[in-house]
């Protein structure tokens, strides 16, 4: 794309600034969202095989959406105002009353939480496919259905799945209906009220079946626990809330990845390959770092607040 005349927002006086060049397409950041004139979204991503880095919109320049990032001054006031003040008060308070470290804090929480997505996705689709594997072989594709002693919010559950799905118009096939179940209905199906329904039937040998045969043997009990850990990890990550104890959060990713392994080497191996969490948790480790030595108290004491 060749460079072109300053357009609407772009620095006038001659060429093309850092970054900026003319398109066919409007002014367009990664952050923000604007309609114009009811004609869709002003401000939207760059099709694939273009430079992550460029954005493109709707009529007017093409720029660089770091060039903008960078150009920009943020009343961090009103930011913490559109955040919610009751939100951002943990995060100010873990960094001693300190605003603008308080901003970092909220930060590297996203970012934590945003590296979890893929972990936490790859388990949630395997467990919940493995779980319907192992039950449809030993009561039917429809074994929700009556087959087991459901508990009852299990069995609501279950019927607003297909309420759903028929309001949408869609197939109300066994796939369909498992897909519409959260992750809380799959790991309470390891509490004691299905120790003898499911788990004394052997299914946990069938369900891990990549155990490694040298450890203890398998039991429910040694995977409720974890997946409670991990489920509620996943309603913090999924709800926006703080994940910023890193040793709880590093040990609860560990036991995932585990028990991706005894589903499914392929999955394990997968899910490692695109797994950007212990990257993350490394650059987040230093820059928390950083900032405990700018505050006067210390880290630990204060993040008591974000349980």
């Amino acid at each position: 794309m060749m460079p072109g005349k300053p357009g609407r927002g772009q620095p006038a006086g001659g060429g093309p600034a850092n970054g900026w060049t003319r398109g066919k397409g409007g002014m367009l950041s990664r952050d923000l969202e604007q309609r114009d004139e009811g004609k869709g979204p002003l401000f939207r991503e760059e099709g694939a095989g273009n430079d992550p880095g460029d954005m493109l919109g709707r009529g007017h320049t093409r720029v660089r959406a770091d060039s903008i990032a960078s150009a920009m001054v943020i009343d961090k006031d009103n930011l913490i105002q559109n955040l919610s003040s009751e939100r951002m008060r943990t995060y100010i308070q873990i960094a001693g009353g300190n605003r603008d470290i308080g901003i970092e804090w909220y930060e590297l929480n996203q970012q934590l939480s945003a590296s979890l997505y893929v972990p936490l996705q790859n388990l949630e689709v395997g467990l919940r496919n493995g779980l319907h594997g192992v039950l449809a072989a030993h009561h039917g594709e429809t074994w929700f259905d009556g087959h087991l002693p459901l508990k009852p919010w299990q069995a609501k559950a279950v019927q607003e799945a297909k309420d759903g799905l028929r309001n949408r118009r869609k197939p109300q096939g066994p796939g369909g209906i498992i897909a519409e179940l959260n992750f809380g209905f799959w790991t309470a199906l390891f509490d004691p009220l299905f120790d003898q329904p499911i788990w004394h039937k052997g299914h946990l040998k069938q369900l891990f079946k990549y155990h490694h045969p040298g450890s203890p043997g398998l039991n429910r009990q040694m995977f409720s626990g974890v997946l409670n850990e991990i489920r509620r990890l996943r309603n913090r990550v999924f709800h926006h809330e703080p994940i910023l104890k890193l040793n709880m959060v590093y040990s609860t990713h560990e036991s995932l990845c585990q028990l991706l392994g005894m589903l499914c080497p392929d999955l394990f191996a997968w899910n490692r390959l695109n797994d950007r969490f212990p990257t993350t948790h490394a650059a987040c480790t230093r820059k928390m770092n950083e900032n405990r030595k700018m505050s006067s108290q210390s880290f630990e004491s204060r993040s008591q607040t974000i349980e």
